[in-house]
């Protein structure tokens, strides 16, 4: 891959796969990164015909392989609409067709999910004792863990 452009799974639902890779082959790229993962959001999105201001539900961005996850105090928290619809799944397929490369990017160790479930182990204590639910900590081995398994997915 020579030139690729960054994408939220919600550019491709949105917009639909096949008008996204036409217009980064016109662009002359050869490939694409997907956030696979990402936290809670407000964002602006001027091409988007369909949201041009979205709130994005954090999460996982594709369906991922429920029995690695089983022995994990921390599991992916798959947002509703990535259910029925796997948006990684399907620009693989499509670019695959295509020629074109599709990388994955995902930000690990930031996650609203964990102030959800309150799991004190997996998020960073400061002085006064609050606890930080948005930051996790690597060195815990459940984190680690999760994170494994979530680029072997």
């Amino acid at each position: 891959m020579k030139a690729s452009t960054f994408l939220f799974a919600t550019d491709l639902v949105d917009e639909g796969t096949d008008v996204v890779l036409d217009r980064l082959q016109r662009s002359g790229l050869d490939g694409l990164t997907m956030a696979c993962n990402y936290h809670h959001s407000r964002d602006v999105f001027p091409h988007n015909p369909v949201h041009r201001v979205r709130f994005m539900q954090g999460g996982v961005f594709f369906r991922p392989e429920r029995s690695k996850y089983e022995d994990l105090m921390i599991r992916p928290d798959v947002p509703g609409w990535v259910v029925d619809d796997d948006p990684l799944e399907d620009v693989c397929r499509a670019a695959n067709r295509r020629g074109l490369a599709v990388r994955a990017w995902t930000n690990n160790m930031h996650s609203t999910q964990r102030k959800k479930l309150k799991i004190p182990e997996a998020c960073i204590c400061l002085m006064s004792t609050n606890l930080r639910f948005k930051f996790l900590i690597c060195s815990k081995m459940t984190e680690r863990s999760s994170g494994t398994c979530l680029y072997l997915v």
